[in-house]
């Protein structure tokens, strides 16, 4: 048995390119979920929320899943303030939507897969480009481009930013930061402890993000 069990195909993507295309497969796919969790196989069931956003919205409209993992970062806020998205695809406030309908929500992304780690970021992407509208290259310059906010918020780094922003939002259950040494466990314990960014640095992150 497992606690939860997680659809993470994209929605609204053609099935060549491993995604679910349209409600009715959705659908299909969700019945097949329930059916695990009634059997006792699965505590729960949830997807992630990655695909054509209108469809994300009707799957939450539907609540056939009780999570989502939802995309949300400084540099493509969207999913939790619809319209501030950095010119890259505009999520329309999904985790609002999500927390609206009692789902839990996990923001995933959270660093840009990297691009919020320090100068350079990753040499490697992980994961890739998983939002049309950016690229890895292209979130790394704007990450670089917070470091004068971060030192005005008086903040450790572009990093710790990024981290609280994410806990300053409403309707976030738990967030999936990843870190490959204890240094970063250190430093996400100790950016934790300081808690969400009020609501003024808020504010100027989105202003940064329009």
């Amino acid at each position: 048995r497992v606690d939860l069990l997680q659809l993470h195909n994209p929605l609204g993507v053609a099935a060549p390119d491993g995604g679910l295309p349209d409600d009715a497969r959705v659908e299909e796919v969700a019945g097949v979920m329930r059916g695990l969790v009634a059997e006792g196989l699965a505590g729960h069931a949830g997807f992630t929320g990655l695909g054509e956003p209108a469809l994300l919205h009707r799957v939450i409209g539907a609540r056939r899943f009780e999570t989502v993992q939802s995309y949300f970062n400084v540099l493509n806020p969207s999913s939790g303030f619809g319209g501030v998205s950095g010119g890259a695809l505009d999520f329309g406030g999904l985790i609002d939507a999500a927390a609206g309908a009692g789902m839990g929500v996990i923001a995933i992304r959270v660093m840009a897969a990297g691009a919020l780690g320090g100068p350079g970021g990753r040499a490697t992407p992980f994961g890739g480009d998983i939002v049309p509208g950016s690229s890895y290259a292209g979130d790394v310059e704007r990450s670089e481009a917070l470091t004068s906010l971060s030192r005005e918020l008086g903040l450790e780094s572009v990093t710790e930013l990024g981290f609280r922003f994410v806990l300053a939002k409403s309707g976030v259950s738990t967030s999936l930061i990843g870190f490959s040494d204890v240094d970063q466990l250190e430093k996400a314990l100790r950016w934790a402890e300081r808690g969400p960014l009020p609501e003024d640095a808020v504010r100027r992150v989105l202003n940064s993000a329009q």
